[in-house]
């Protein structure tokens, strides 16, 4: 769908020919004159400039010479807020629910809707992003649970608390973003581990509910809420598990009493059942239950690639009133799926206090591997946090064992994240170092390159390493935040000591190519970003499964003779129902009578743009839109009045399934100069 650079060549050729041949028109000595005053001057593919027309006045011997002007729009990458233009621009005055970051098209947004005070970055396709907010307080006294999580909204001008959104939560800890009801809006769903309690200082998760805020065209409320019964839940991932074509949501549940702790209690899947998601299709009596023994992260992939998706737990701590007495060398579990629904099998893999966990092909040898982050054991009375994390490698089949496994050095760590960061076709890993101690949370977490002619079990070691200070990270994700075609990384600072009050971190990926000192090329390396003792996070529109979001996926899908393991790898955008541009006044100097316009477009299957257009006298007050019917190109005769000012206004429209998007590439007006403006000569003639 995305115009190739041979496209873009094309048309700005295109655009120069027009100009060339307007000055040998001119320049020649020719009878018709070419006039262009325009927006971004140049040829619509496939479009001839209309020939001026001269007409003669018999009464006056006088003949009229037409000078034929041409407006054109080839690119919108210059944002909203221009409203009058008589020169190239690459602007425009407004839209809603459009994607003008790639230069010379215009297609459909997606990411997250934005309410009417934000409607400049609904949708506009650049990647927004959602904090799970868990805790404030700078003391242990001031701890406080019930607190807003988090949107802060992607836009040229970067992320701002000016474009950031409180959203209710209660102990948020993970969250996943999905179009759960195919409306176009992308749902928001938050796992909630707890409220605040009435002794003590950690989160009560009794009667506390994981939520989901359903996306719509005013975008995200909590009187647009729905809750659904967890417990203490810490993860959560979107699939169609049952491949029935509704999505279903993974809870991981990690405890449901403080007293005394009980962390040996079952996670749940729930059902998205009916013709269509709403929001009371998820409901109380319909989850299942499958064990887990403090479970974290969930992860839902065909690791197996049988055509049904499996469900990976990282099972953190069992039960123990006593934190440093408890054991932690337990085992997480692969739950294989058989397509009903029903996990009947399970796979157990020894880890250390697992906490998050990543699946890719990491040494391309067509099967899956699992990178589970270990965060802690506790031996003698006290916690050991240097602690390795693993990576388990697959061979195609359900066989993962410890023998085929790699142990990799972190630092009490939380989540982790797989990207092709430097763009060399091989896999790195990025872990969030929590901490070395109980209170020491300055760390630095972790990229591990891959690196070599092929990546095997020892592509990934200690001194092909970066560190990227952090301040007590927890999540991380990866996407191209300010669309410079590198990847930036996004890390969740979750505290310092007993403060929660702490910024999280972007680390931008500089350079014409990402190397190991990429994110460190500024003073301090990263821009900080005000959160409240966050753990999760979501890049919503980064199409990395791997990598956009923690402690769980999202819009996973089976691995099937249609579908690739690189399809299943790669999040779809989830496009709007419809978006609207609306063009800035195109300035014709004088009263013009516009004959044509026509445009270049891609209208996918299913898909489809209107274009309408405006005119005016003053540039201010504006004729009712007019519908242009047809395909291009269209005649203006008799559709719209002469005028000095004209603007366009196109609609798009995605697929039913919102998978697929039109596109706009460029749009031209053609116009004459009005009867009272044209020059007339006299006509000459020659007596016999």
């Amino acid at each position: 769908m995305m115009q190739t650079k041979t496209n873009q060549s094309k048309r700005a050729l295109q655009r120069t020919a027009i100009l060339v041949v307007s000055c040998l028109l001119l320049c020649g000595g020719l009878m018709l004159v070419s006039s262009l005053s325009t927006v971004e001057a140049g040829p619509i593919q496939g479009v001839s400039l209309p020939v001026n027309n001269t007409t003669g006045d018999t009464v006056q011997g006088q003949m009229a010479l037409a000078l034929t002007a041409t407006f054109t729009q080839t690119d919108w990458s210059g944002g909203p807020g221009t409203t009058s233009t008589t020169t190239a621009t690459d602007g425009y005055d407004s839209g809603t629910g459009v994607d003008t970051t790639t230069a010379y098209e215009v297609s459909l947004g997606y990411t997250l809707a934005a309410d009417g005070s934000r409607a400049d970055l609904n949708q506009d396709g650049y990647l927004d992003l959602v904090f799970s907010n868990y805790c404030s307080g700078t003391t242990q006294a001031e701890w406080n649970y019930e607190i807003d999580s988090y949107i802060y909204w992607g836009g040229p001008d970067g992320y701002t608390t000016t474009h950031r959104l409180g959203l209710p939560t209660k102990g948020a800890n993970g969250n996943a973003v999905a179009d759960l009801d195919e409306n176009g809006y992308l749902d928001i769903v938050f796992s909630n581990v707890g409220k605040n309690p009435v002794a003590g200082s950690l989160p009560d998760p009794t009667g506390v509910k994981s939520y989901i805020y359903w996306g719509s065209s005013q975008g995200y409320s909590d009187s647009d809420r729905t809750q659904l019964p967890t417990n203490g839940s810490t993860g959560c991932s979107v699939a169609d598990l049952d491949d029935d074509g509704d999505l279903d949501i993974v809870f991981s549940n990690y405890l449901t009493t403080t007293s005394p702790y009980y962390y040996e209690t079952d996670s749940y899947i729930y059902w998205g059942t009916g013709t269509g998601i709403t929001s009371t299709s998820f409901i109380a009596s319909n989850p299942t239950e499958l064990a887990t023994v403090g479970a974290v992260a969930n992860y839902v992939v065909d690791l197996d690639q049988d055509g049904h998706l499996d469900i990976i737990f990282s099972n953190y701590r069992q039960n123990g009133n006593g934190s440093i007495s408890t054991t932690y060398e337990i085992d997480s579990y692969i739950y294989w799926g058989d397509g009903t629904g029903s996990y009947p099998e399970r796979t157990e893999l020894p880890t250390v206090g697992a906490y998050g966990s990543s699946v890719a092909d990491l040494d391309g040898d067509g099967a899956l591997d699992i990178v589970f982050s270990n965060r802690h054991t506790a031996a003698s009375g006290e916690f050991v946090y240097n602690v390795d994390s693993y990576i388990y490698w697959g061979d195609g089949t359900r066989n993962y064992t410890v023998t085929n496994r790699t142990e990799l050095p972190t630092i009490g760590t939380y989540g982790n994240s797989i990207a092709d960061l430097n763009n060399d076709d091989k896999w790195d890993i990025i872990f969030s170092n929590h901490q070395s101690s109980p209170s020491d949370h300055i760390e630095d977490s972790y990229i591990y390159w891959g690196t070599g002619t092929g990546i095997t079990s020892t592509s990934f070691i200690t001194s092909n390493r970066t560190g990227l200070p952090t301040i007590g990270a927890a999540g991380n994700t990866v996407g191209d935040l300010d669309n410079d075609g590198n990847l930036d990384i996004v890390f969740s600072n979750r505290r310092n000591g007993n403060n929660h009050n702490q910024d999280s971190y972007i680390y931008w990926g500089q350079g014409t190519g990402i190397t190991s000192t990429s994110f460190l090329t500024t003073t301090t390396g990263y821009e900080e970003l005000p959160t409240v003792g966050t753990i999760g996070n979501s890049a919503v529109g980064s199409p990395i499964a791997s990598a956009n979001t923690t402690f769980g996926t999202i819009y996973a899908i089976p691995i099937t003779g249609s579908t690739t393991l690189t399809d299943a790898m790669t999040t779809p955008p989830i496009y709007a129902p419809t978006g609207v541009i609306t063009s800035a006044g195109f300035d014709g100097g004088i009263e013009r009578d516009w004959k044509q316009v026509v445009w270049t477009a891609d209208i996918e299957v299913g898909t489809g743009i209107t274009i309408e257009v405006a005119t005016s006298n003053d540039g201010s007050t504006w004729d009712s839109w007019e519908v242009i019917s047809g395909t291009s190109p269209v005649t203006l005769t008799n559709v719209i009045s002469s005028s000095r000012y004209l603007r366009y206004r196109a609609t798009l429209q995605s697929s039913s399934d919102h998978l697929r998007t039109p596109t706009l590439y460029d749009i031209a007006f053609y116009a004459e100069e009005a009867l009272e403006d044209k020059i007339f000569l006299p006509i000459i003639t020659k007596n016999d």
